[in-house]
């Protein structure tokens, strides 16, 4: 595997890795309301299903893993981030409720 292949993939994964740094600070700074837990639900779900998800996927793709692993831990994974994302719909959809019943 030659540097032209790894800096395109390195990069995503960096710039990821701020995206999610970010939207975590963001998140860590809304406390206080039920909103807030709600996106700390999505950002979590989003590093799970999709920044550690990627990330495991690159490591399979350098050879530094093996594929019947990656099958395991990639659906660890997902399943971490659909949790998220289910918990983040239910609470969201409870508190719309209770701003609609007042």
């Amino acid at each position: 595997m030659n540097m032209s292949e790894i800096w395109p993939n390195l990069s995503a994964m960096f710039f990821s890795f701020i995206a999610i740094i970010m939207l975590f600070m963001f998140a860590w700074r809304m406390r206080g309301g039920a909103m807030s837990v709600v996106i700390n639900y999505l950002v979590t779900g989003i590093f799970f299903a999709v920044f550690v998800h990627a990330g495991f996927e690159l490591v399979e793709a350098y050879g530094w893993m093996s594929f019947d692993v990656l099958r395991y831990v990639m659906g660890i994974l997902l399943t971490l981030g659909g949790l998220c994302f289910v918990m983040a719909g239910y609470l969201g959809l409870k508190l719309m409720s209770v701003k609609s019943d007042e």
